[in-house]
């Protein structure tokens, strides 16, 4: 099971260290760059920087409180659309991020951005996110862009794409920020260049591994410190006013610093109310750091908190693939990616194996509990590794969606077995602490060859649907041939009966047969009371029983992901039983099954693609319960009545 009630320590405050006015931005209209589609620039050779933090400063003390495991079976469903993204270009290694709004899916690379039409997977514009394509017009005059972040903020409708801009030359860091005008990424943007060097007494130091995170009035991004040539390593939070951001008006950049932080990230946010925004960092093997950053419209301010975890194992290792291929096995154990909702806080990382045999992942929710303002502390409310037999897990991008339901991406390889793109997830019902076995995504060819200097990653990109809250977009590395990398993004669903809607009879007709006896409100639960539909003969098919039972539903049309029915009725097991329901687009009732006339199991009358016609404007489904007793050599067979002691309909909405 999960960990449960961890100890947390006292709250403390960082302090800014400095603040800076916003530039204007200029824009960019993706509509205009000729060809719409551009080659992708290719500077074969070039390993991208990586600063290792240095090792915990204490190893923090082993503990006994409880970890999950893996669940014996996989959860959610085979990946529905699979789009080949970018492939090898500005050397290693891809750096993997990805977003997704309304009707667009948005990859980033080592150096470059890619938009889909998120239904169909066609590519609708690339460019390179250099400072002559993108981001011309910025000014950039660094040798290093890198480790590319974007992410869709709901409560804007807009876009964000970010990559780190260092001049070593001239001891010079900035970051490259661009928002859209719209929810359209193929449009105009506004882009910013921003200055991210902080001074020491007399040395610079600059900033690497970004993460971006919004609130509802607040932009901020993340990342780990370093001396250009002396000085000291540090983590900083810089924060501005998002509104600032997406109008181009007047703003403030306030940076804070954490000599004792790791890699902080911050958190994507999915509420639409939420104005704190939540950060993880790791803290040493027994402890993990929690940050709140407040009043992005006002003075920001940060504060932090240690939180008790499960212990663990750092990586003592790289992963390994056939061949002697090995990948970053990230030995400082830093935070991936975390993401917030409801109160929740989801982060995911590298650990070994406790028997030190095989690379795995640890993830955790953390209760905030309402935590700065309400003066109670953060606490673990569930945490599980995800390990595999003889396998290495690496690499994992963590986020949950509306449903409860918590998904992992992630690599997975082996000396016998290439690298591959996996998912996995756990349910609300499942017990804390576990999650499912891998759902494969994609492969890895055969014999890809090893990547330069053992870079993998640097991270892994996993975003919800603001469609429907529910659908999870990954984006992953895999190995290519020659020693190069390409990438594929993908979508699934982890669909949860616990959170269906049911819904009983409005109305309960007889369309062929005697209603004897109840009445619709019999239908909604077995409590003994039954419909009686007593069957009448038809010439020359039998005895037949058709009930139309009609539900007027909280439902959205076009926007359902499951739709079932329940029985619980009783007819002749040698009748077939039938069970239809009208198609509102065509005016006709469409057969869903057909089965042996005694059977009660629950019936999947749509999914998300079929939902819409079944579901009419308003919410109202209707379903024809309908059993045939067939001649037998001629001869009329004997009336039967059909007891309906339940027919209930139950949903799973797609939307809030």
């Amino acid at each position: 099971m999960g960990a449960v009630g961890a100890i947390a320590q006292s709250t403390q405050g960082l302090k800014a260290v400095k603040s800076y006015a916003l530039p204007k931005p200029v824009i960019y209209d993706a509509s205009k760059q000729v060809p719409k589609i551009a080659p992708l620039k290719s500077t074969r050779g070039r390993t991208s920087e990586n600063e290792s933090t240095s090792p915990f400063p204490t190893i923090g003390l082993p503990n006994s409180l409880p970890v999950g495991g893996m669940l014996p079976d996989q959860r959610g469903d085979k990946p529905h659309i699979l789009i080949p993204g970018p492939g090898f270009t500005d050397g290693w290694p891809p750096d993997c991020d990805c977003s997704v709004g309304p009707n667009h899916l948005i990859v980033v690379v080592n150096t470059a951005m890619a938009v889909y039409d998120k239904k169909t997977g066609s590519k609708l514009f690339q460019t390179n996110l250099t400072g002559d394509q993108f981001f011309s017009g910025l000014g950039v005059t660094g040798e290093v862009i890198s480790d590319p972040k974007t992410l869709y903020d709901k409560t804007s409708g807009r876009f964000f794409v970010h990559i780190i801009e260092v001049s070593f030359a001239n001891s010079e860091s900035h970051q490259l920020i661009a928002v859209s005008n719209t929810s359209d990424p193929t449009g105009s943007w506004k882009k910013y260049r921003l200055d991210s060097v902080i001074t020491q007494g007399s040395n610079k130091i600059w900033l690497d591994y970004p993460e971006i995170a919004t609130t509802t009035d607040g932009f901020a991004w993340t990342g780990n410190m370093f001396p250009f040539s002396a000085g000291n390593t540090t983590t900083a939070i810089f924060a501005t006013s998002k509104q600032a951001l997406l109008n181009g008006t007047a703003g403030t950049v306030t940076v804070f610093t954490d000599d004792a932080g790791r890699t902080i990230n911050v958190s994507r946010n999915f509420d639409a109310t939420q104005s704190t925004m939540y950060a993880a960092s790791n803290n040493n093997t027994s402890s993990m750091k929690l940050y709140a950053i407040s009043n992005f419209a006002g003075t920001p301010t940060v504060q932090s908190t240690d939180v008790t975890v499960p212990s663990y194992i750092r990586p003592t290792r790289n992963a390994m693939g056939p061949n002697g291929h090995a990948m970053d096995g990230f030995g400082d154990a830093r935070n991936f990616t975390s993401s917030y909702r409801g109160g929740f806080l989801y982060t995911a990382h590298n650990i070994m194996s406790p028997d030190r045999s095989t690379l795995g992942l640890r993830w955790y929710e953390f209760d905030l509990k309402g935590w700065p303002k309400s003066g109670t502390l953060p606490a673990v409310r569930q945490s599980g590794n995800v390990i595999g037999a003889g396998v290495d897990y690496h690499m994992p991008a963590i986020q949950a969606n509306k449903l409860g339901a918590i998904s992992l991406i992630y690599t997975r390889c082996s000396p016998t077995l290439e690298a591959q793109v996996v998912y996995s997830a756990r349910k609300k019902s499942d017990p804390l602490g576990t999650m499912g076995q891998p759902v494969l995504i994609a492969n890895s060819p055969a014999n890809s060859g090893p990547q330069p200097a053992n870079r993998w990653g640097d991270y892994f990109g996993l975003a919800l649907d603001p469609s429907d809250d529910n659908t999870f977009w990954g984006f992953g590395e895999l190995a290519a041939s020659g020693g190069l990398w390409t990438t594929v993004a993908a979508s699934w669903k982890i669909s949860d009966p616990a959170s269906m809607v049911t819904f009983g009879a409005a109305n309960a007709t007889a369309v062929t047969g005697r209603i004897v006896s109840g009445t619709a409100a019999v239908l909604s639960q077995i409590d003994g009371i039954t419909l009686d539909n007593k069957s009448v003969p038809i010439n020359g098919v039998g005895q037949i029983t058709a009930t139309e039972v009609t539900y007027n539903t909280t439902l959205v049309s076009g926007a359902v992901d499951l739709l079932t029915l329940r029985p619980s009725t009783n007819a002749p097991s040698a009748a077939t039983q039938q069970v239809y329901v009208w198609n509102w687009a065509t005016g006709k009732y469409d057969l869903i099954i057909a089965r042996p006339g005694n059977q009660n199991t629950e019936i999947t009358l749509a999914d998300t693609k079929t939902s819409a016609k079944y579901v009419k404007v308003g919410g109202q489904v209707k379903v024809l319960f309908r059993t045939v007793m067939p001649l037998s050599g001629g001869v009329q067979p004997s009336v039967y009545t059909v007891k309906a002691d339940q027919l209930l309909l139950a949903g799973l909405p797609s939307t809030p």
